[in-house]
């Protein structure tokens, strides 16, 4: 879930792709989206699950929200945009409901690609955020050279901020970068309220 501080209402949620076997124990994300990627299934598997996870979403309040995370490796897919716009019309989930997350290294990969992408999904209403901030490149030339709409600051700053001043004034200069951008700001992790009064 995704809580908005203020309110502390649930504003949305992000969809987490998990397998679980036969004996109840789970495989790590990091070991089967790995495999995916690497013998080429990652474009179906994540077409599967995004059909999923907007399916699902319809039936929540109108006011809430839908995070998905794109793979590095669909991003070199120059039909992605194309795919995911036809998946939310097929599905009848609404654009504006829907957010995508990049991971910061991937920009860096391919600014055309990456660049052409995000156009071509904010301009059909779905939001673009840039994930696990401050843990690839943090180039602030992509910032203003791409349009995102949110900046997640990666959970390893939220961690251990509470016990380090300088972690701390990190994470405040990444809120004010976020503001300054007009992008809303979201800190992943926060586990325990002393976390989300700071």
């Amino acid at each position: 879930p995704m809580i908005d501080l203020t309110t502390r209402r649930i504003i949305g949620f992000e969809a987490l792709a998990r397998w679980q076997r036969a004996d109840g124990s789970f495989v790590p994300p990091s070991d089967f989206i790995a495999l995916a990627e690497e013998t080429g299934l990652i474009g179906e598997l994540s077409d599967r699950l995004f059909r999923r996870a907007c399916l699902d979403a319809i039936g929540w309040p109108a006011d809430v929200f839908l995070s998905f995370n794109i793979s590095p490796a669909q991003l070199t897919d120059r039909l992605l945009a194309e795919k995911l716009i036809s998946a939310l019309s097929e599905t009848g989930f609404p654009a504006s409901r829907l957010e995508l997350e990049i991971t910061e290294s991937v920009i860096v990969k391919d600014m055309a690609m990456a660049s052409a992408t995000v156009d071509e999904l904010r301009r059909v209403g779905v939001h673009v955020a840039i994930d696990d901030f401050g843990t690839g490149y943090s180039s602030l030339s992509q910032l203003s050279r791409l349009r995102f709409d949110k900046l997640k600051i990666d959970r390893s700053f939220v961690a251990s901020f509470e016990g380090d001043e300088r972690q701390a004034k990190i994470i405040r200069a990444m809120i004010g970068l976020g503001r300054g951008l007009g992008m809303k700001t979201i800190a992943e992790g926060i586990e325990v309220a002393s976390q989300a009064e700071t």
